[in-house]
């Protein structure tokens, strides 16, 4: 999402810790699919929150 590298060797609570984001918010209506889903930092996908894409506001 930041573009930044991702290590599966930072574990939780590490805020560079990689998580799953969903594209299209689940309380927007997103669906919980492989699809909808991306890679995000822990500290990134907290800023996202239930923006839509990578970081984006919900299109109009």
């Amino acid at each position: 999402m930041c573009g930044r590298p991702m290590s599966p060797d930072v574990e939780w609570p590490d805020m560079w810790s990689p998580t799953l984001d969903h594209i299209e918010p689940v309380a927007e209506g997103g669906e919980h699919t492989a699809e909808s889903l991306q890679a995000a930092h822990w500290i990134c996908n907290v800023r996202k929150g239930d923006a839509w894409g990578p970081g984006e506001a919900q299109p109009s």
